[in-house]
């Protein structure tokens, strides 16, 4: 069977179907997405969504600040050696390594 034996209506289905695939690839990515955070910051999660009122939003924030943690980590990872400090894991709230590591390296400069 080639594309040109085809009808209207089997085109018509197959679009459909794929439509409907890719429609739950999409869902089921951005569940995934909300589950890894919810677990991963836990009530600060919870306390994102409701002051931004936009499920979305706080999760683009989330992922952005734990992002920006990672980055001043990382910028920061050959002073902490220098000084003796090391990247601690937590398994508060924040959960995030390179944000425990961001607040210890700040409490040393105090």
């Amino acid at each position: 069977m080639n594309l040109q034996d085809l009808t209207p209506i089997q085109i018509a289905i197959i679009v459909a179907v794929v439509v409907v695939v890719i429609g739950a690839i999409i869902v089921f990515a951005q569940r995934r997405r909300t589950e890894k955070l919810r677990s991963r910051f836990g009530p600060e999660y919870e306390r994102s969504v409701a002051e931004s009122g936009d499920r979305r939003r706080a999760e683009a924030l989330r992922e952005e600040r734990e992002k920006s943690a990672r980055a001043y980590f990382q910028s920061h990872a050959g002073e902490w050696d220098r000084i003796g400090l090391r990247r601690r894991e937590t398994t508060g709230a924040v959960g995030a390594p390179a944000v425990a590591a961001a607040t210890t390296m700040e409490a040393a400069r105090v």
